[in-house]
């Protein structure tokens, strides 16, 4: 490794020098101006500051998920206000306006990140001081007080969220390694299991009997069952490996179905495992983040075509009618409590079959645990395995994140069509929201994308 760095800072003195010279006789330093190499040097030699460089770099890769979500906040933003401020916020001024989408991006990152032109901007948006009038009163299309809450809103998620988990990740970078913390989180899980298996083994003979392990388990017909599933060499007593393997493997994750029962009918059920289940980054790739791209081509001060809007009304259709045709499919109680009910039968067959067929459990065993048992016909039996994509089984942490995704979903789509259709009622106070409220889908980007 010391030779390696030597190597380095060897090449690197050897072009500085090149530079120099060619800077002395032709008046061309190539990495003078285009891409310095002292510093570079400097930071290899000093042990302190390659030490520094390497966890800026780790901060910002452990942070990338919370980055690319701030990006796609400031662009959100920059899409918004350019929909609505293009031709209502510093029109003829260079900065704080909203005017092209270069210029848009730049202001929103200014006042998402630091809210230094707020000043500018705010003001702006809620009319002159001298109009002295209230923030019910209409402006160029828009509401006063709509406008101050677009930015007081902005404000607040920018300074008061992002940035402060952009911070918090940055510090978890520079003092702890995810690598540590998952070796210590799984060390005190072993060792929290050998302390119990130390107190379960009341006479210290280096084996848990029956007996003893009716003290962890009051019930006697169950704690024969689960001590049969885990002495794995069935000679009447738990050694510390198979107790501490067989708990770490059943920790997290339970094959009981409960819940409230759900009834779905076979297309629902094929659209729930064949194509929402599976499709959320297709949808992510195909649909929104081309709508991001057509959004910022028409913000272009330079384009004026009929295209890119007609695009953005196409995309609304399909998100509006993805997110509903969704809410059909989990059932229209279920999609918004996925955590409170139980999966429809044709979706628990589904499920059992991606658990069969990956190993998660054996055919015999499933089938003797009268818990897991599924009602439903032959029929439909076959008309799964022949028809539903084997699905794999949500954890309670998913199923209550997805319902919140589909909550915030629903409600945006319909939030986007109340407000379009109100644009026109009320052109007065509204019209100016017009195309916000049509690409108020864009917000899908925060529940698409999984790190989000």
């Amino acid at each position: 490794r010391h030779w390696n760095t030597y190597l380095i800072q060897m090449v690197l003195t050897v072009l500085i020098t090149l530079d120099a010279i060619l800077l002395a006789a032709a008046r061309q330093g190539p990495f003078t101006y285009f891409f310095p190499l002292v510093p570079i040097l400097f930071a290899i030699r000093r042990y302190q500051i390659r030490k520094f460089s390497i966890q800026l770099f780790y901060a910002v890769y452990l942070a990338r998920d919370v980055l690319v979500s701030y990006i796609f906040l400031v662009t959100i933003v920059a899409i918004f206000g350019e929909s609505v401020f293009k031709n209502l916020l510093n029109t003829d001024a260079s900065v704080d306006t909203y005017s092209s989408t270069m210029r848009a991006w730049i202001t929103s990152f200014v006042f998402v990140s630091t809210g230094e032109n707020y000043n500018n901007i705010v003001y702006r948006a809620i009319g002159n001081a001298e109009d002295h009038a209230s923030l019910y009163d209409a402006f160029e299309g828009t509401l006063r007080g709509a406008n101050l809450l677009f930015f007081v809103v902005t404000s607040v998620v920018g300074l008061y969220f992002f940035i402060p988990i952009i911070i918090h990740k940055f510090e978890l970078a520079f003092f702890h390694s995810r690598d540590r913390r998952e070796e210590k989180s799984s060390n005190s899980r072993v060792n929290s299991l050998i302390a119990g298996f130390v107190m379960l083994d009341m006479d210290n003979s280096g084996d848990i009997s029956a007996e003893e392990f009716q003290h962890l388990v009051h019930s006697t017909i169950v704690s024969g069952e689960i001590f049969k599933k885990l002495d794995e060499d069935a000679n009447a007593d738990l050694s510390l490996k198979e107790f501490v393997s067989a708990v770490l493997q059943n920790l997290d994750s339970s094959s009981t179905i409960t819940g409230k029962e759900c009834h779905n009918g076979r297309f629902q059920s094929w659209l729930e495992c064949n194509w929402f289940r599976v499709n959320r980054v297709w949808t992510l790739t195909v649909i929104i983040i081309p709508s991001v791209c057509i959004a910022l081509i028409r913000g272009l001060s330079t384009i004026n075509h009929w295209l890119p809007t007609a695009m953005i009304y196409f995309f609304f259709c399909y998100n509006f009618v993805d997110i509903n045709l969704r809410w059909y499919a989990f059932g229209f109680s279920r999609y918004r409590n996925l955590d409170e009910y139980r999966n429809p039968p044709l979706v628990q067959q589904a499920v059992r079959n991606w658990k069969v067929k990956t190993g998660y459990i054996e055919l015999e065993d499933d089938e003797d645990n009268l818990s897991n048992v599924i009602k439903l016909s032959h029929v439909n039996k076959k008309w799964v395995h022949a028809t539903l994509r084997p699905t794999m089984p949500m954890t309670e942490f998913e199923k209550s994140s997805m319902a919140l995704v589909h909550r915030f979903e629903l409600g945006i789509i319909w939030l986007g069509l109340a407000g379009f259709v109100l644009s026109f009622i009320a052109a007065e106070y509204a019209s100016g929201y017009r195309f916000m409220f049509l690409q108020i889908y864009l917000l899908r980007l925060f529940t698409l994308i999984k790190s989000n």
